[in-house]
């Protein structure tokens, strides 16, 4: 109950955040619009009624054809909710998703250490894991699940046992939030990242780091740079 209820308050902020940044993007555009309009009714000189006219379109015509074309731009440019996108289904059971994840030929467990209100885990859902082009890659080459550090929900680690949450994210030593980390096919843990990345492009980095395996002869730091030379 608590997570099914946690579930649905994210979801409603991201909406709520999503339909605000399509709002801002839809206002911008009218905007200038109605400042086009009025210069290039300016410069066909007139104060008349016929000049009220540009070759027969109106400001009304002018207005419905600039948020249509903002609708869709923030469409076309759109994110989708990282919740049902990127993030798998959480059995509570990690050493079962160990196996599935073998069978299923991934290269990886990823996890996002998160706590509600966390500014940084709010950045990542909003502006990274958000992207469709991040959702598809990392639902290609990893599980992906989020454990609340405060949270009650029973799971079971890598290696079996019972915690919550709270008490999983103190035995792997979790100090603040997001915390990114992989592990191997066998539960080691094999890259951590404390804090969130800079963007969707950094954040596809890390994961191309991962399902190579150049992880296993450089650091992450030492990839990043010499894939944007």
């Amino acid at each position: 109950m608590e997570r099914a209820q946690s579930h649905i308050e994210r979801m409603i902020a991201y909406s709520v955040a999503g339909l605000a940044k399509m709002v801002s993007i839809c206002s911008r555009a009218l905007r200038l619009c109605v400042e086009r309009y009025r210069r290039i009714s300016a410069s066909i000189g007139g104060t008349s009624a016929s000049h009220a006219f540009l070759n027969g379109v109106t400001l009304a015509q002018v207005l419905l054809m600039c948020a249509l074309l903002a609708v869709g731009a923030a469409q076309a440019a759109g994110t989708r909710d990282p919740e049902q996108h990127f993030f798998n289904p959480n059995t509570g059971d990690l050493k079962a998703e160990l196996a599935d994840a073998r069978s299923a030929g991934k290269k990886a467990i990823f996890v996002m250490y998160e706590q509600e209100g966390c500014p940084g885990c709010i950045y990542m859902k909003t502006h990274v894991l958000s992207h469709p082009d991040v959702q598809k890659f990392y639902r290609e080459h990893f599980f992906n699940f989020a454990i609340d550090i405060f949270g009650s929900v029973p799971i079971a680690g890598f290696a079996g046992g019972g915690y919550t949450e709270k008490s999983f994210a103190q035995a792997q030593k979790v100090k603040g939030t997001p915390t990114l980390v992989f592990h191997d096919l066998d539960g080691n843990e094999i890259v951590r990242i404390v804090g969130p990345v800079r963007d969707a492009a950094e954040f596809m980095l890390l994961g191309e780091f991962i399902a190579s395996g150049a992880y296993k002869s450089r650091t992450f730091a030492e990839y990043n740079d010499s894939r944007r030379k």
